[in-house]
């Protein structure tokens, strides 16, 4: 999984079958232990850095632990969110400003997490205040999102995104803007929630007017490197330009940024292992985070980022990109909401994966391997 390799899916590839067993969407035991051993040792998107004030602090979930995310200008920290007197949250949503009150009593912490102030003081006897601060969580701002780590000794964010780094930095994500955003929560197990993602093989089946109109899906080219992967999806108007030029060559300037040729041209889905998903264009693409509400539901919210606006009429054609992609997830959690049904049947003991769902395979094998 270390490898930078692109494997062609066409319709003579060799037969890929792979079963798993179903309870690995329903075991509550599993689940609890991916989310110590798996979800809460990786690095995990919190927020867009737009989405925190520029001095104070968002709330935001990761990994089930309630995290607060702190901004003095350029200075970007994360925290549990969590008061050290009664365990209260410090912060329901935004805050503004340089101090952050606990509403249960008042305890007040800066935007480094130290205690400033508390009511009756004295009362507290030989407290040290020094060792009352918000417990820090490791942060990083990359692409203008803020990414998260519970582990108490983080691997680092560059070794984590290892050759991704470079090839995503291209898109220039962190002069994009957001232009959209919505939060559903899906009926399934985080796992199977990112497997309806992170394929295309149901893509003629449930997208045959919208999405499969303009995509080859069957043309999908996949790339790893260590616990990430990449398909390309070409559009089928690349598909007629000279035929296998995508995803080959060197880089190429175009919307004032240096974009492989498959960037410049093709729809690129990126999983960055283990919730994140990234469905970039040229100058505008799908932020999509899942997080676990409990075995069987998982919170998705999904952002749209683009570059900013050249002009009114620039600006309505994003809208309605916005509103174009909003159709087609649509049309995903019709489709997911009978997946909910059949994952609750007894008779449904195996999941059979193929060739077009190689990626999944891979994402299932760094799952195992993490809680092993």
């Amino acid at each position: 999984m270390t490898s930078l390799e692109d494997v062609e899916l066409t319709e003579e590839l060799p037969s890929l079958h792979r079963e798993l067993p179903a309870s690995i969407y329903g075991d509550p035991e599993r689940y609890a232990r991916e989310l110590e051993r798996v979800l809460r040792r990786q690095w995990l998107l919190a927020a867009p850095l737009a989405e925190v004030p520029e001095r104070g602090g968002l709330a935001v979930v990761a990994a089930r632990a309630p995290v607060l995310v702190t901004r003095d200008g350029e200075i970007v920290r994360a925290f549990h969110n969590v008061c050290t007197h009664r365990g209260s949250a410090v912060v329901s949503d935004r805050a503004a400003g340089d101090r952050l009150i606990c509403p249960y009593h008042g305890w007040t912490y800066g935007l480094d997490g130290r205690v400033l102030a508390l009511p009756g003081e004295k009362r507290f006897g030989d407290l040290d205040r020094g060792g009352c601060g918000l417990p820090e969580v490791a942060a990083r701002v990359w692409s203008g999102l803020v990414w998260v780590n519970l582990a108490e000794r983080p691997q680092p964010f560059d070794e984590w995104l290892g050759p991704w780094r470079t090839e995503l930095e291209r898109y220039r994500m962190d002069r994009q803007v957001v232009l959209g955003s919505r939060v559903d929560r899906l009926p399934l197990n985080w796992k199977a929630s990112i497997d309806a993602f992170n394929e295309t093989y149901h893509v003629g089946f449930v997208h045959p007017q919208s999405v499969g109109r303009l995509v080859h899906a069957k043309a999908t080219r996949f790339r790893y490197g260590g616990l990430h992967s990449r398909g390309v999806i070409p559009v089928r108007q690349r598909l007629s330009e000279a035929e296998g030029r995508a995803g080959r060559g060197d880089g190429r300037q175009r919307h004032g940024k240096e974009l492989l040729p498959e960037q410049a041209g093709d729809h690129c889905n990126y999983t960055l292992f283990p919730a994140v998903m990234l469905n970039l264009l040229a100058t505008w693409g799908i932020v999509l985070r899942f997080e676990p509400l409990d075995v069987a539901s998982t919170e998705l919210r999904t952002w749209m980022l683009a570059d900013p606006p050249r002009s009114e009429r620039h600006e309505a054609a994003l809208a309605a990109q916005w509103r174009e992609f909003q159709k087609v997830l649509e049309e995903d959690l019709e489709a997911l909401a009978l997946v909910a049904v059949g994952l609750g049947s007894p008779a449904f003991r195996t999941i059979h994966l193929g060739g077009e769902e190689e990626r999944l395979i891979r994402f299932h094998d760094a799952v195992e391997a993490a809680l092993a």
